[in-house]
């Protein structure tokens, strides 16, 4: 468990979720530990990680020290509690605990699950290496399994549609792309890439003035990308999956109780 001191707050929006996610991330990549999931709430956060106990340790030190300075954590952190899981069974235990952490606190903080790992064990936000380590270790854990462990069997009806966005994408489009390539700002090295898996997201037929205009870009760097290639197919349909999911976990928070809202299917995670 990650805790700020005095409990302090340590994300009070999505995009410091976002960033919580892609420094801890990065922290574990430069390290070389494998990160298998994730739960960031408002004042704290739970995460699995295989590797040496020295090396997971300093892989949380990194995320620490980047969080506090990034996110102005007043106080820091509290001294970090590692627990080994020395068996299969606990391992899958606290896979399932970690995923139902916002069910767990009854808390709406993070409405659209973005500092959760639920996002890349359904496929909405791109991690290969994340998705590896479950496969391997949990070989199986189902998308049911996940869906029930965050506490949204509400949302396993039908699959998510992979095909091209429309209009009604429009939106949220930047933010969904951000997410889906698990970045944590649209400011970066590459602005061009984000913007280009955006565009191949969304269906030639939609008007390039109107998906300008949720790029924030002009009109004309629309129609230049739609003719150039298209970006690893994986990431733009993980784009369109992360839409769609934003807009089913939304309307499940408007739905009464229980109403069911149509999802994802049951087979293994993949």
């Amino acid at each position: 468990m990650l805790r700020a001191k005095d409990r302090s707050l340590i994300a009070r929006s999505e995009t410091d979720s976002r960033l919580l996610v892609f420094l801890m991330k990065r922290a574990c990549a430069r390290v070389g530990v494998q990160l298998m999931g994730f739960n960031f709430t408002d004042t704290h956060g739970h995460v699995l990680i295989r590797g040496p106990r020295y090396h997971v340790g300093e892989a949380i030190r990194r995320f620490e020290c980047a969080a506090t300075q990034v996110l102005g954590v007043r106080n820091g952190f509290d001294r970090a509690y590692l627990k080994p899981v020395d068996s299969h069974s606990y391992l899958r235990t606290c896979h399932a605990y970690i995923l139902g952490q916002r069910a767990h606190h009854q808390t709406h903080h993070d409405p659209l699950l973005v500092g959760s790992s639920v996002l890349e064990l359904l496929g909405a936000r791109f991690d290969d290496e994340l998705l590896r380590a479950v496969r391997t270790s949990l070989p199986r854990v189902t998308r049911m399994d996940v869906l029930r462990a965050a506490g949204l069997e509400s949302l396993c009806a039908e699959a998510v549609s992979v095909e091209p966005l429309g209009e009604l994408g429009l939106p949220d489009l930047l933010v969904a792309a951000l997410t889906a390539l698990g970045l944590p700002r649209e400011a970066g090295r590459r602005p061009g890439r984000l913007r280009a898996v955006a565009v191949h997201s969304v269906a030639m037929e939609v008007p390039a003035r109107l998906v300008a205009q949720a790029l924030e870009c002009a009109p004309a760097t629309v129609r230049s990308l739609r003719t150039r290639a298209s970006p690893s197919e994986a990431v733009v349909v993980t784009v369109r999956r992360q839409s769609r999911l934003r807009e089913r976990l939304r309307a499940s928070l408007e739905a009464p109780l229980g109403a069911a809202s149509g999802d994802f299917e049951t087979s293994s995670v993949r």
